[in-house]
């Protein structure tokens, strides 16, 4: 018995001795998690091995079953250099917290080449993507807009516009800050660590954004000059071209920078409109020649200040100008019966004129934990928009003199104010979660004002004038606040967020027709949730399931009840009635990363109600004096998209394809009749690095028809190709679009009812659009630091603009 009695004791004994060390490995640079880092557990002082394993999902690891004593914990990985701490563990411990070992990245320098890989790759996190950008492949970039064409799941096309998945509705950060399209044209591609893909935002972006591209800066010394040109000029045929550059100045803890941006196009196009009425049966085909000219510049300047390693306080200013001309000279010929009575000039010309103003104040606090920070923003922005549009329109019987003469100017001025203040803020708990809470109040006011002036002859009488006059005052204030959390265990992570917004607005409207839409004060609640499930079969292998609300705003024209002359047959309508449509989206993706390739092939379903678009009617008009096609804004879709796609990168191949299944919902006002219809989108780009630092590359993008309530839209095929050389810190290159294409088709539109059809298309020739370019980048000193450059945060522009 008592021999029992002292194995007892010894089993009690051994059994309570027996400990759990949890702990996380970071990247001491960004305080990044590190998964599937090497972590070994060893005997002081003697260095023998305990136990080893690897961290898991957010750089986890634990050890159970130690014995007490004295230990040293040593994590590694490659491209990094080991580290480690002491630990000592005493019998009455049960866990012991190991906290964070933090690994420094190494590289091997040969001959100033750093080497690390040659390949873009892909790290699937549970709310997002991240891709390393190695050093060959930044270096075969002359720009930001370059290097984001070899990351998958984004297209960059001939101007500079990027898509992600094919959607422009996302917003561009560079190291949590926002940006506009333009501003990335100042990077360099060097100084680029790592682009994150967000498809899924959680609570703490805002409710009405699809995605979120955050490109991350190398974080090195700040001392020093750096900067970059590029230019772009397209000398034949059609006119384009585009320059930028910047220039940066660290000096310690302070960073000053100053960056332009200018593009511009002046194109020959020809337009083509064809309308037909069944009852009375009639028919009005027009065309002719025009011309388009656009321009957009950005400057930007901007102070960061770095405290400490812990708080950084930035500084913001940046304007935007625009101008956009369009001329267009057609000729129509007008059958009533199919019996041709009357020939028509339409002599049109239409300028815009708008600036964006922005400025932001930036405060963020780290802590010694890591994920644990406190960001303050505050942002003021002011858009101002000038239109004034005139058309020509002559009239003649067939066989006789001039009959009928309508001169007709448009003048609209539009304003948009907002103030945003946003506080965020994180707090990790223990080694499985951390905790996301923030609020945001916005107030913003937008001020339409528009008038129609027209003079109009019938045979030779004296002329008549018609003003109409509309001012539209539409104010919000929007209160938001989210809530969210983080977890995950072994190989399982798990996110989740939950937002509320709600909107208070008011409307106030002068307008001919108020009776129609009279003042009016209303509000609403919005509730947005998200959820992210990630699990990791492998270090190179997962699968991912997100679920997210969203909603989209109704913009201004869509809103403001002025009439706005399109075309000789349709005139747009605004319905200050509006409200914004919500749709729900789950998606299914598997990722896996092979050799040198990453494939992510997915499932999806969106489900949209409320969705904004224009109802067409047929009607007299007293502006144009004649029946002529009004457009509505109405909420008018509801139905849902169903596809599969697939985001690849195979060696330097860049495939991003997507097919889909759309269902629209008839409605019982008959607006809507039921719709399904199909189609695909791909786009690819490509490039090879040759001998003697010269590149080639190649693009493609389709997107198949597009339906809506009342209208099916065509995109046309782009292609191109194109070659770079580089000579030191310049850069030469050649590009071709469309090679061989006289007649590329732009836009291409068609409106079905059932007593009418228009069909408008726009086309300019391609035959010569090749474009030449050149780059070139410095530093001078020490590598220079730039992050914390807030920038725009929303953007009126139109007409042209690529965000």
């Amino acid at each position: 018995m008592r021999k029992i009695f002292i194995l007892l004791l010894i089993a009690q004994s051994l059994a309570g001795g027996a400990q759990t060390i949890k702990g996380i490995v970071a990247n001491a640079k960004d305080k990044s998690t590190v998964d599937y880092a090497t972590v070994a557990l060893l005997h002081l002082p003697d260095s023998s091995i305990a136990a080893g394993t690897r961290s898991q999902n957010s750089g986890k690891f634990s050890f159970e079953n130690i014995k007490p004593g004295k230990y040293y914990l040593k994590a590694s990985f490659v491209g990094f250099s080991n580290s480690g701490k002491e630990l000592q563990i005493k019998q009455e411990d049960k866990i012991v917290s190991a906290d964070t070992i933090f690994i420094s990245e190494s590289s091997t320098q040969i001959k100033d080449v750093v080497v690390k890989g040659a390949k873009i790759e892909g790290k699937e996190m549970v709310d997002r993507t991240v891709y390393s950008i190695p050093a060959e492949v930044s270096k075969a970039s002359p720009n930001a807009y370059d290097l984001l064409k070899k990351v998958p799941s984004l297209q960059v096309d001939y101007n500079d516009k990027i898509t992600l998945n094919g959607s422009s509705n996302f917003i561009i950060q560079v190291d949590g800050k926002e940006r506009d399209a333009q501003y990335l044209a100042r990077l360099l591609p060097s100084d680029i660590e790592t682009i994150e893909i967000i498809t899924n935002p959680s609570g703490k972006y805002e409710g009405n954004i699809d995605g979120v591209i955050n490109i991350k800066l190398k974080q090195e010394a700040r001392y020093g000059v750096s900067g970059n040109i590029n230019a772009g000029a397209i000398p034949r045929a059609q006119t384009s071209g585009n320059l930028n550059g910047s220039l940066d100045y660290a000096m310690g803890k302070a960073t000053v920078y100053a960056t332009g941006y200018g593009w511009f196009n002046d194109l020959n196009i020809n337009s083509i409109n064809d309308f037909k009425q069944t009852k009375p049966d009639s028919m009005y085909i027009s065309s002719g020649p025009g011309r388009y000219k656009f321009f957009v510049g950005s400057i930007n300047m901007g102070i960061d200040y770095y405290h400490d390693k812990y708080r950084t306080f930035s500084f913001n200013t940046s304007y935007k100008p625009l101008a956009n001309t369009i001329d267009v000279n057609s000729n129509a010929d007008i059958f009533l019966n199919q019996i041709k009575t009357m020939n028509e000039t339409n002599n049109t010309n239409n300028l815009t004129q708008s600036g964006e103003l922005n400025s932001s104040v930036f405060y963020r606090q780290q802590y010694v934990k890591p994920l644990q920070e406190l960001t303050i923003e505050g942002t003021f922005y002011h858009f101002q928009e000038t239109d004034d549009n005139k058309t020509n329109i002559k009239d003649y019987l067939l066989n006789e003199s001039l009959s009928n003469l309508n001169a007709r100017e448009e003048n609209t001025t539009s304003r948009r104010t907002s103030g945003n203040l946003k506080v965020d803020y994180t707090q990790p708990f223990g080694m499985d979660t951390k905790l996301e809470a923030g609020v945001q109040l916005y107030l913003q006011q937008i001020n339409y004002n528009g008038s129609i002036n027209q003079d109009t002859s019938i045979g030779i009488p004296e002329p008549k004038d018609t003003v109409l006059a509309n001012n539209f005052l539409y104010t919000e204030l929007r209160q938001a606040a989210y809530m969210g959390f983080t977890t995950g265990f072994n190989k399982l992570s798990f996110q989740t967020t939950l937002r509320v917004e709600h909107s208070n607005i008011k409307i106030n409207t002068d307008y001919i027709n108020k009776q129609i839409f009279p003042d009016s004060t209303f509000n609403y609640f919005v509730f947005l949730p998200s959820a992210n499930i990630m699990y990791k079969f492998t270090p190179t292998q997962n699968v991912k399931l997100t679920y997210n609300r969203r909603i989209n705003r109704p913009s201004l024209t869509q809103l403001s009840p002025m009439q706005s002359i399109n075309s000789y047959n349709t005139i747009s309508v605004g319905n200050p009635s509006l409200q914004p449509d919500i749709h729900d989206k789950f998606q299914f993706t598997y990722t896996m990363n092979i050799a040198k390739s990453y494939v992510s092939p997915y499932v999806y379903y969106d489900l949209y109600k409320q969705k904004i678009d224009a109802n067409y009617i047929l009607e007299p008009s007293p502006i144009l004096n004649k029946t002529a096609i009004t457009a509505i804004s109405n909420n008018l879709l509801t139905g849902n998209e169903k596809g599969i796609g697939l985001n690849a990168l195979i060696y330097f191949i860049n495939i991003n394809f997507k097919y889909f299944n759309t269902h629209i919902n008839g409605t019982p006002n008959s607006l809507t009749k039921d719709t399904t219809y199909s189609g695909f989108s791909i786009s690819g780009w490509a490039f090879a690095p040759l001998p003697k630092k010269i590149s080639v590359f190649v693009f493609a993008n389709y997107q198949s028809k597009t339906v809506n309530a009342q209208s099916t839209s065509i995109t046309p095929f782009f292609y191109g190709a194109g070659a770079r050389k580089e000579i030191g810190n310049h850069s030469i290159g050649l590009f071709w679009l469309i090679p061989g294409i006289k007649n590329l088709t732009v836009f291409d539109n068609i409106v079905t009812k059932p007593n009418f059809t228009l069909h408008n298309t726009a086309s300019f020739d391609g035959r010569y659009f090749i474009q030449l370019t050149y780059a070139y980048k410095f530093t001078k000193g020490k590598a220079v630091k730039k992050v914390t450059h807030n920038t725009e945060t929303e953007s009126d522009s139109k007409k042209g603009m690529q965000q």
